[in-house]
């Protein structure tokens, strides 16, 4: 799936990101800017197409690169807890996991699940996945510019934009 939603997005989904978000998580825990040459070497073992899944074994085609499922692995784990219910005759549940919501059915004597978004509207839920990410709390700043921690694989540098979206979706894989 991971594979599927780095081809369709044209890299800007990389699991193959590791290296460049090992790079960055050090840079924002010391709230020092990391040298572009270090961006460098990072960035040129980042490659989704470099990634091989063949009868069940996963092969990196470069030296040094590393998987980072951070962009998926959770999603993917609350469909597993959702599934799991759902094969146990639970039908009405919201699966919470760190704001990566998945529901299904409603509360008692309520039509919907009520999510609030950040920007303090509400959406009413019956069944799917809601998720909110941006570049508005984590962050470095250098140089007058605010480096998100979403890396953009193609560039190996934290977003600049202030953006906030929210997906909704029928997983929370999706």
């Amino acid at each position: 799936e991971a594979q599927t939603y780095a081809r369709q997005s044209k890299g800007a989904f990389d699991i193959s990101i590791g290296p460049l978000s090992r790079l960055w998580r050090r840079a924002f825990r010391r709230q020092v800017f990391p040298e572009r040459e270090a961006i460098k070497r990072a960035q040129h073992k980042v490659n989704y197409r470099w990634v091989k899944l063949k009868n069940q074994q996963l092969r990196l085609k470069r030296k040094g690169m590393r998987l980072d499922l951070g962009g998926i692995g959770k999603g993917k784990t609350i469909d597993h807890i959702a599934d799991y219910l759902l094969m146990r005759g639970i039908t009405t549940f919201l699966i919470d996991g760190g704001g990566d919501i998945r529901v299904q059915g409603q509360p008692p004597g309520t039509m919907a699940w009520q999510i609030q978004l950040p920007n303090g509207q509400m959406k009413a839920l019956n069944v799917g996945a809601i998720a909110t990410s941006g570049s508005t709390y984590r962050y470095l700043e250098y140089e007058g510019k605010r480096y998100s921690h979403l890396i953009d694989p193609r560039t190996g540098y934290g977003v600049t934009h202030r953006w906030m979206v929210t997906v909704c979706a029928p997983t929370a894989t999706e």
